[in-house]
Parts: C-alpha cells; sequence; structure tokens
C-alpha cells in the first residue's frame, strides 16, 4: 500500500499525515510523488462518465492576486464556440472567489452529482464538477490541511484528477516551479494534448500584464515556449463573488472590455488550440472574440443556467 492510499483510506494517523505533507512542502513534491497522488485520487474518484471527450481549464490556485474567474468565463467562451468543457473546481483557496462561489453568486446550482452534471454535458457541452463532491476520500486529511493552513502536494494534483476522465487540459499553475513537473505527469498519464501556463504577475493562467510560459504536450511530446498578448494592461482587477459575478456577466454580454475581458479571451484561445479549433494562439484569440461578440458564449451560459435550475 502506497503513503496516498494509506494516507487516503484512514490507515495513517493526522501526525504523520501532517509530518509528510510538511516534508514534502518544504523540499518541494517530485514528479514521482504528484503522479503516484494522482493515480490513487483517480481510483478513488466518482466518476462522470461518457463525456472523455470534453476538457478541461482549471489551475492550482495560489496567486494570491485579486483576481476575475477567468476560466470559469473561458468555460462559456469555449462551450458557445463548440468545445465541451467538464470543468473541475472549488471554492476559494488563496484569493476571495473561486469558480464555485462565482457560479453561486450567478445563479447556478453547484451541488450538481454525477449525473446531472453528465446531463448538463449532454444538454448544453458544459458541466461544472464541484471537487468536495467526487473526491470524499480527500476528507481523510481535510482537519490536517486546514491545520497546517499551507499549500500542499494535494493543491498541485488537483487539476490533475478531473472526474471527467478528461484527456485534453489547460492547467494554470501560479509557481512556475512546478509547471514541468505537471507537464511531465501529463505525459506519463498519456493525455492527447495540453498546455500547463503561468503568467509571468504569477498569474495562475494566462496574463495579459506581461509575458506569459507554455509548456505544450501533445503525444508525450513536450515543448516550451513563450507568449506575450500585443496589448498589455498594468493591472486585471476583480474581488469578491458579488464584484467577479457582475464581470463575467459583463465579458458574455459585451459591456466589459479591457483587461478583463482580453484575459478571458485569451485563456479561452489556450483552450481552442488544445482541442484542436485552432493551430495557434494568434488565431485562438481572434475565435474566442468572435464567439463573445455573436453572443454565443452568453447563449451557453443562459443555457447552463436554465438547466441547473430545473
Amino acid at each position: 500500500m502506497s503513503k496516498f492510499h494509506k494516507m487516503l483510506s484512514g490507515n495513517m494517523p493526522d501526525a504523520e499525515i501532517e509530518s509528510l505533507l510538511t516534508e514534502m512542502a518544504e523540499r518541494g513534491e517530485t514528479t514521482q510523488e504528484i503522479l503516484d497522488l494522482t493515480v490513487v485520487l483517480r481510483n478513488m474518484v466518482i466518476p462522470v462518465q461518457g463525456h472523455e471527450d470534453a476538457i478541461d481549464n482549471c489551475g492550482t490556485g495560489g496567486s494570491g492576486l485579486e483576481r476575475i474567474n477567468t476560466s470559469t468565463i473561458s468555460a462559456f467562451i469555449l462551450a458557445g464556440g463548440g468545445v465541451k468543457v467538464a470543468k473541475h473546481g472549488n471554492r476559494a483557496s488563496s484569493g476571495r472567489c473561486g469558480s464555485f462561489d462565482v457560479l453561486e453568486a450567478v445563479g447556478a446550482r453547484i451541488d450538481l452529482d454525477a449525473a446531472h452534471v453528465e446531463k448538463c454535458l449532454t444538454e448544453t457541452s458544459l458541466g461544472f464538477m464541484f471537487a468536495p463532491f467526487f473526491h470524499p476520500a480527500m476528507k481523510r486529511v481535510s482537519a490536517v490541511r486546514k491545520k497546517l493552513g499551507f499549500r500542499t502536494i494535494f493543491n498541485i494534483v488537483g487539476p490533475l484528477v478531473n472526474p471527467a476522465g478528461v484527456k485534453k487540459q489547460v492547467i494554470g499553475v501560479s509557481d512556475s516551479h512546478i509547471a514541468f513537473k505537471i507537464a511531465k505527469v501529463l505525459s506519463e498519464l498519456g493525455h492527447e494534448k495540453a498546455l500547463v501556463v503561468h503568467g509571468s504577475d504569477s498569474l495562475d493562467e494566462m496574463t495579459v500584464t506581461g509575458m506569459s510560459t507554455v509548456i505544450e504536450i501533445e503525444d508525450g511530446v513536450l515543448r516550451r515556449y513563450e507568449f506575450t498578448p500585443r496589448k498589455l494592461y498594468k493591472r486585471i482587477g476583480g474581488g469578491g463573488a458579488g464584484e467577479n459575478a457582475r464581470i463575467l456577466l459583463g465579458v458574455l454580454n459585451g459591456s466589459v472590455r479591457g483587461a478583463q475581458r482580453d484575459v478571458a479571451v485569451l485563456n479561452a484561445a489556450a483552450g481552442f488550440l488544445v482541442a484542436d479549433k485552432v493551430s495557434n494562439l494568434e488565431d485562438g484569440v481572434l475565435f474566442a472574440a468572435e464567439v463573445v461578440d455573436s453572443g454565443k458564449a452568453k447563449v451557453k451560459f443562459d443555457e447552463y443556467i436554465s438547466l441547473t435550475n430545473r
């Protein structure tokens, strides 16, 4: 029995869990440890079935920045552009507003089980999976993680354990040191195509305040490059759930422009690239902007909110 299986199956005392998590965080988690924990959690997940052809776009969190819910807005843009999105997420960890905080604020039901998520994916090409509902084994370590108060290996593996078993992903990291490790794990797990991205402002997504680093994984081959948008901004902004809900709606209906729209469009472009809708990020930006301007992203938003409340 591996240390992670022991930890998550209730066969390890809290003191030992605390010691292990602390030791890994202090020295830096290895690629093998990230892979091992990912495999254990994937074997314990409550699965969302029949939608392995979807993509996920989520990040590790941890930037500590005031921010909008970029990947959530981008998910609606992606769906509006014909990409199925099975998005895995949670409430805020380090910021003021996580993906599921803003979804709740715009009127979506977030307490959806696997069957409801499958229905949403089938009917709207969108499914949002609230992590605590799909990873019951995580309860075994929740008290220790809360006591420790710092980010652990569990924050790193969150984006790697999507309940829908997607093979294409965009994963944002706030710590550039773990980007290559996550890329290696994705390659080891046999992902068809993925991007691991990091903003130079420590954003766990592509940024519009400077350069972003991208590691592209396709058929086991890793390629690293940098991307800088043509237009740069001093800040992106964002706030709590109410403010971020206003921004989300504003980007989708066209009333919010500037940095907040551009960062959502850029990160949607990354998703379109992974989904093979475009061949490069520049074309992805143009396509994502067209999806927003045409109203297709807002239509997907309305469809999703309506379906979750039936």
